[in-house]
């Protein structure tokens, strides 16, 4: 039976609190650490707070006296008009506040490393750095060559053809020599790259780890059939046969669509997983983002105080052009690819943000398709499925066939992401829909392809209220336990008065929704407690 995709959190601030939810992020002194203890982490997440939420740590932050921020759920109501409990939700997203019980009261305590930090932003302002500042250099020098590195990487994950040489013994693809192994594992385990053993077609990492350096190296055997691989340096040869041929997958087509600062999340996502549960990790790593975030291209800055873990992290960033390390003078400079990750969307115009007058297409009723652009991104994310019949400087023309797309299908692109990217680009002088008769090819070439599979599934009903729906639903979408749900709002049944919203989820996520279910009720308090759609009579 297969699963439904695992949703991924959209920025770093959501999977701060998926983590603070899960436990693999935690607060106390359990983990050793505590990610409040840097002000460039409650900076950050003093930011993504609503203004309201905002106006309400800072009047506790001001309002308390002594070490701890205690206060009574009826002085906290006094403060807003908002209902408190909205509030509460937003900063206990971010542990930022947890509750007491004291006699009949309840007792609300601001994270008290929190507190500290942001007492010192507020008075002491922007004048500080995260970093110690070294020199300056120009910064369209240092974005060029950033841009020029991230391009050369999106290029080697979209021209992934494979030929065969004339002897029709090996597969021949194109080789990026300057293209780093620690980035193709990257790519790999983010899900955006997949490799093949060519000898019995297994699917393959590119790298393994030294168990005794922890050094990363390139693959020496398959796991399936033991064959040997060449060397990592000379994975494709002299005549362009190679042992090791890769495939961009269905994300990776979404992933080039993206805005730039949602492609840098979807790499750094994949360097936060790589340390799983390791909760100093993961601290020391998210530090360094939200830190980066405050620096500002052109300026260099020392790398002296930062730990192993971000060193790691930085030789990783500096393969990927979003920042420049040098090793000698104990410096880096950070670049727009990474500041932007934390609040690109609304910080700054994204450098590669949607160009509308970069591709113009033209997809008529015989299937023909005329692509006017010079970008060489966009004749390669077009060869994903159509046949290029003709290429000019500035324009491509080609043909919508079975052949190329049933190809791109095999690599997890789908009828709607083909359909979405040609009609998100068609030619101003064009109506806004592609011709009805290639919409609807491309999707029975899909259906040919993905018969209709039966699953056995579970109906959960019987909420009672909206906001219970939806704490449910969250569940089940963050553990790929999802299939169909029916929102129905406020919306309830005349008869028991109960939500007429329904989840659909795999039958084998009984258990882990039978889990939930009995969290939730550990949480419930005290004569507040409402029925559970998993209770069972």
């Amino acid at each position: 039976m297969q699963q439904s995709e695992k949703k991924e959190p959209k920025d770093i601030f959501e999977f701060l609190q998926v983590s603070f939810q899960r436990g693999a992020l935690s607060t106390s002194k359990e983990c050793g650490e505590n990610l409040y203890k840097n002000r460039w982490s409650t900076k950050a997440v003093f930011q993504c707070l609503s203004s309201v939420a905002q106006q309400f740590v800072v009047r506790m932050v001001v309002a308390g006296v002594g070490n701890e921020r205690i206060f009574t759920s009826d002085q906290l109501n006094s403060w807003l008009k908002v209902p408190q409990s909205s509030i509460a939700k937003e900063l206990k997203q971010y542990k930022l506040i947890d509750q007491r019980k004291s006699k009949q009261t309840r007792m609300i305590v601001l994270d008290t490393h929190f507190c500290e930090q942001l007492r010192a932003l507020l008075s002491q302002g922007e004048s500080l750095l995260p970093f110690e500042k070294k020199t300056e250099k120009p910064s369209e020098t240092l974005e060029r060559v950033s841009k020029a590195t991230w391009h050369t990487i999106l290029q080697y994950l979209l021209d992934d053809y494979m030929g065969i040489t004339d002897d029709e013994t090996n597969v021949t693809q194109s080789d990026f020599k300057e293209i780093d192994l620690g980035v193709k594992n990257l790519f790999y385990e983010a899900g955006l790259l997949t490799f093949n053993c060519t000898e019995c077609n297994g699917s393959i990492p590119p790298a393994e780890v030294v168990q005794s350096t922890g050094v990363l190296i390139g693959l020496k055997r398959c796991p399936y059939c033991n064959s040997r691989f060449r060397d990592e340096k000379k994975r494709v040869d002299s005549y362009g046969s190679t042992d090791m041929p890769r495939k961009m997958t269905g994300k990776a087509y979404n992933f080039v669509l993206k805005p730039t600062p949602s492609q840098s999340w979807t790499v750094i996502l994949a360097i936060l997983e790589q340390v799983g549960d390791d909760c100093s990790k993961t601290i020391a790593l998210l530090e360094f983002f939200f830190s980066l975030g405050y620096c500002h291209s052109g300026d260099q800055y020392s790398s002296t105080k930062l730990n192993a873990h971000q060193m790691v992290c930085m030789q990783k960033l500096h393969s990927l052009g979003f920042l420049f390390w040098y090793e000698r003078d104990q410096g880096f400079y950070p670049c727009n690819l990474i500041i932007d990750m934390v609040f690109g969307a609304s910080k700054r115009k994204d450098l590669n943000a949607k160009q509308s007058g970069r591709l113009q297409v033209i997809v008529e009723t015989n299937f023909k398709v005329y692509a006017y652009t010079t970008s060489i991104l966009d004749k390669l994310l077009l060869n994903q499925f159509l046949l290029t019949e003709d290429s000019m400087p500035n324009m491509t023309i080609g043909k919508i066939r079975r052949e190329e797309v049933v190809r791109a299908f095999g690599k997890g692109i789908t009828p709607d992401q083909i359909i979405s990217y040609l009609e998100e680009h068609l030619h101003s002088h064009t109506l806004s829909k592609i011709p009805i008769n290639v919409h609807d090819q491309l999707v029975m070439w899909w259906q040919d392809e993905h018969p209709l599979e039966a699953k056995q599934v579970t109906k959960i009903d019987q909420f009672d209220n909206e906001e219970q729906f939806q704490t449910w639903k969250s569940f089940a979408e963050e553990e790929g336990l999802l299939v169909d749900c029916d929102d129905r709002g406020d919306e309830k049944d005349r008869q028991t008065g109960k939500s007429k919203s329904k989840l659909i989820v795999f039958a084998h996520a009984e258990s882990a929704m039978r889990q939930f279910s009995k969290e939730l009720k550990e949480k419930q308090t005290a004569g507040h407690s409402s029925a559970n759609p998993m209770d069972v009579g």
